[in-house]
């Protein structure tokens, strides 16, 4: 998940002699996905607020989150937001993505029970799995 952003640029000259020779183009593409602000909120009490980038060294690699969250049994209000951080650049087309991602449930917990929130990439929403209420 992740709007993927690549843009173009001309080395410098100082950038081109710090290359080995058969390294040495005049312009590179550089890709990476941009982040995202994660709020989670249970029952209205925050539990997540954190920026969320793509894996890997130069944060190009797809967005993942992990999160695992106790909650007792019972009648819980979730409301989940993803939202994009920064702008696109100017010839960028738009990211697969949508810049901002919601989802507001009530949910009807018993003991032991999962519920996993993940991102459905054909209806481009938020969804809930394993919560058949």
């Amino acid at each position: 998940m992740g709007g993927r952003v690549e843009e173009c640029r001309r080395l410098t000259p100082e950038e081109l002699e710090q290359l080995a020779p058969h390294m040495r183009r005049e312009q590179v593409y550089e890709g990476r996905v941009l982040p995202y602000r994660l709020a989670v909120a249970i029952d209205g009490e925050s539990r997540v607020a954190e920026l969320v980038r793509g894996a890997a060294a130069r944060a190009d690699r797809p967005l993942y989150v992990f999160r695992e969250l106790s909650v007792s049994p019972g009648t819980h209000s979730l409301a989940i937001s993803f939202t994009r951080e920064g702008e696109l650049p100017a010839r960028a087309a738009e990211p697969v993505t949508p810049e901002r991602l919601e989802l507001s449930a009530g949910l009807e917990l018993r003991s032991k029970e999962v519920v996993l929130v993940t991102y459905d990439p054909e209806d481009r929403r938020l969804v809930l799995k394993g919560h058949a209420r």
